[in-house]
């Protein structure tokens, strides 16, 4: 087994996997069986979502008489986390997936005593038992909490997690992307035209900053990022100088995932983000003061996290259930509506993307069998989720923007390439999936923005760098890193 790590590394690298009640430790039982037991066990009831401890690349996912239904994440430096006795399993083989993200439901499945989660911790193939101090027998945890342990080759401050989501965003005459890095701090890099400023630190010390989300309202640019203990923080530039990064649910409802950001009208500003009990929350600055986060409604369990689409005047949010399906909230002017099922359509994992496009508002998501789907509202009905193309095996959600008049939607595939497919409404013809040549491979889902008359795509690479690939209106630069 591998003992305690050094403690060059950074604290609260990894979060708790689900809430409940540990009865099981490396070594043995609570209760002691005359057996090896080499995980963590934390009874829970069934159904509950269970969480990435870290971020991590999917590399097995199998059904065992023992494991029950059983993931392995593989988190980089040797280090990988398992999650056994699931009744159901939320991510493919090479998927990506943020702490905090996803992995599956707590269940009973395989040689189980209980609904409970079966949690491991390994390095280079030995098991370890450095959570056996904080993981005490009858401790109640909570899931997302920030484990105050060092764990070795977890944060290195200089690359981003291999999950991570850049945030892109052209604010004036400049172009900034924000990435996060595996010791939960957040780096940026600014274009002004051609120039490029470099990659800087954006700090977050100590706060444990996920993937961000970055708006330009009225002339400020504001970035927002959830930290390890489920905290909603916001950076903000006034046009001289950058405030500091502050809470706004200090003390309320415990967050995960990417917050999606949005300028609804002349003078309010949303934020959405999914909570750990599976509801989505809302906190709106009107001008004066921030509302507390609300909750629209806990029912489907969501288990993405949410994409919020100014359409037509009215603003629509949306995310993906326990059960597969996308669910849609919309704000009428006056009210919000329940939300409600974009049928048909289930078998989605992971998150939704939404856009405008035209008279249309499409929204776009990743199938359990690793092809990307599309859905529609033509302004009278929704077309169903159909598939988008011809092409099979993506492992991260899909990114959609329009530039200079066509849709383009990117996803990265199983073999580390970035795909896009376009559509031309001068010709009414599509384009199918290929990939963006040039470059090494990613291990992120992509961004994209138009800045100017080009279009930059951005994904971190498989070495925790920040990469972008430029299309000038003629040929794509290939990825070239830039932090």
């Amino acid at each position: 087994m591998v003992g305690a790590a050094p403690a060059s590394a950074a604290v609260g690298a990894m979060v708790v996997p689900v809430s409940g009640t540990v009865t099981g430790y490396v070594g043995n039982h609570c209760i002691p069986k005359d057996d090896d037991h080499f995980g963590i066990d934390i009874a829970a009831d069934a159904g509950r979502s269970i969480g990435a401890a870290a971020s991590g690349t999917v590399v097995e996912r199998r059904f065992s008489s023992s494991w029950g239904n059983t993931i392995v994440l593989d988190h980089g430096n040797g280090w990988r986390t398992r999650y056994a006795h699931m009744s159901s399993m939320t991510l493919t083989i090479g998927q990506t997936v943020q702490r905090g993200g996803q992995v599956g439901l707590v269940g009973n499945t395989g040689d189980s005593f209980g609904n409970h989660l079966h949690w491991e911790l390994s390095r280079n193939g030995a098991t370890s038992s450095l959570m056996n101090a904080y993981f005490t027998c009858d401790k109640v945890v909570t899931a997302g909490t920030a484990i105050p342990l060092d764990i070795d080759g977890l944060g290195d401050a200089t690359t981003a997690p291999l999950d991570a989501n850049p945030a892109a965003v052209v604010y004036g005459s400049e172009m900034d992307v924000f990435n996060t890095r595996p010791n939960g701090t957040m780096g940026k890099g600014t274009w002004f035209g051609f120039d490029f400023a470099g990659f800087s630190d954006f700090g977050g010390e100590g706060l444990g900053l996920g993937n961000p989300s970055a708006v330009d309202f009225n002339g400020e640019l504001s970035v927002f990022a959830i930290g390890a203990d489920g905290t909603l923080f916001k950076k903000t530039w006034n046009g001289s100088t950058w405030s500091v990064w502050s809470p706004l649910n200090d003390g309320g409802p415990r967050l995960v995932g990417q917050p999606s950001a949005l300028k609804y009208g002349e003078n309010e500003l949303s934020v959405f983000a999914r909570g750990t009990d599976g509801a989505i929350y809302k906190t709106t600055w009107n001008g004066s003061h921030w509302s507390w986060p609300g909750v629209f409604s806990p029912d489907y369990g969501f288990v993405s996290d949410p994409s919020a689409v100014q359409y037509n005047g009215e603003l629509s949010v949306f995310s993906t259930g326990g059960d597969g399906h996308v669910y849609k909230s919309t704000w009428n002017g006056s009210s919000w509506s329940r939300f409600s099922d974009l049928a048909p359509g289930g078998g989605m994992v992971g998150n939704p993307h939404a856009i405008q496009y035209g008279s249309e508002l499409s929204v776009f998501s990743r199938g359990a069998d690793a092809r990307i789907y599309k859905n529609t509202w033509n302004g009278s009905s929704w077309s169903g989720f159909g598939p988008l193309g011809n092409v099979v095996g993506f492992a991260s959600d899909p990114f959609a923007v329009e530039y200079n008049g066509e849709l383009t939607v990117l996803a990265r595939g199983n073999d580390g390439s970035i795909y896009k497919w376009s559509w031309f409404p001068w010709s009414q013809t599509w384009a199918d999936f290929t990939p963006l040549s040039g470059g090494p491979a990613m291990a992120g889902a992509p961004a994209a923005v138009q800045y100017g008359s080009e279009l930059s795509v951005f994904s971190t690479g498989t070495n925790g760098q920040t990469y972008k690939n430029t299309w000038n209106g003629t040929t794509w630069s290939g990825f070239i890193q830039q932090s």
